[in-house]
């Protein structure tokens, strides 16, 4: 089991700006987890990994996060020669808040033969591929990853012939992340606790030998009250 944290984009920005105490966040989390690796990715990230008008990082650029991931997990990802599909017009979150005009971001999402093969099993809608490229242009434009928001998805790596599997305690940060990491493993599972109540989730998925990865931005650990925990 391994346990990382995705700092909010001000975790990097100029020091005049308010923030959390990011120092005493990490220092509660590391004093309080016991059991579970930490995997420290802060050095990794830069505020310009980061949309302008979005919370969200950059799949385009997250190849340190993977090799990190990787040898600290002991997963192969070998095949790194993707190509990019470039959205123009991402206008994120935070681009309606502006009281000024502002050119949107450049959304661009990785395929390559492993993620094109791979099949996909949302238990709330029939999404079947990694990529939602229907959602470009509508309301949340991050959704091409994954489809967004869900308690429960299964990526099945149809090139993949071990037995190694993944489960993923994810937000929305891990919708981009995973698709770089399904050569890694025969199967990853994602799983959401702002939508489904752990202790339902026997019901659903087996954890025997399975890498578990618990990967939350701080936003949702500041604000852990929306996790179905208890």
């Amino acid at each position: 089991m391994y346990y990382s944290v995705i700092p909010d984009k001000n975790y990097y920005s100029n020091d005049r700006y308010l923030k959390m105490d990011y120092s005493l966040l990490f220092n509660i989390l590391n004093e309080n987890i016991e059991n579970i690796k930490y995997i420290d990715i802060t050095d990794k990230l830069n505020i310009s990994l980061y949309y302008r008008t979005d919370i969200h990082w950059k799949q385009e650029e997250l190849s340190e996060i993977v090799d990190l991931l990787s040898r600290e997990m002991d997963f192969n990802i070998s095949d790194k020669d993707y190509v990019k599909h470039e959205f123009d017009d991402f206008k994120g979150s935070y681009y309606g808040q502006i009281g000024f005009d502002v050119k949107p971001d450049k959304l661009i999402y990785l395929t390559n033969d492993i993620i094109d093969n791979s099949t996909v099993y949302d238990v709330e809608s029939e999404l079947n591929t990694v990529y939602e490229a229907s959602s470009l242009g509508k309301m949340d434009s991050y959704d091409v990853f994954l489809g967004g928001a869900s308690s429960i998805v299964e990526i099945t790596n149809n090139s993949n012939t071990s037995d190694k599997e993944l489960i993923l305690f994810r937000d929305s940060f891990g919708s981009s992340l995973a698709p770089l990491l399904i050569e890694g493993y025969k199967k990853i599972t994602l799983i959401d606790l702002r939508y489904i109540n752990m202790n339902l989730l026997s019901n659903y998925i087996n954890f025997e030998g399975k890498d578990v990865l618990i990967l939350y931005n701080t936003s949702i650990i500041n604000n852990s009250d929306m996790l179905k925990i208890f």
